[in-house]
């Protein structure tokens, strides 16, 4: 699921956000695995309905798993954890 998550943000963050430079942070906390990927493009509205499974795919892979999910990208760098 990790692999999975974390590929995709890379594939969005180079097709759609404009990034120069990606970090990924991956980490264990509270026996639970953190991902963080921020990115310095264009950013999204977490709003907007979007015709691609990419968002909805990470999120549906992380509630599979029993984790959660959030998104920080309104207009600025794109910043996503599971």
């Amino acid at each position: 699921m990790t692999y999975r998550v974390v590929q995709e943000a890379l594939s969005n963050a180079r097709g759609h956000s404009a990034a120069s430079r990606v970090n990924v942070n991956i980490r264990e906390q509270d026996s639970r695995v953190v991902v963080v990927v921020h990115d310095d493009g264009g950013g999204f509205d977490v709003n907007d309905e979007t015709s691609g499974f990419g968002l909805a795919g990470m999120r549906e892979r992380v509630a599979f798993a029993d984790g959660s999910w959030s998104s920080k990208a309104p207009r600025e760098p794109e910043r996503s954890s599971a």
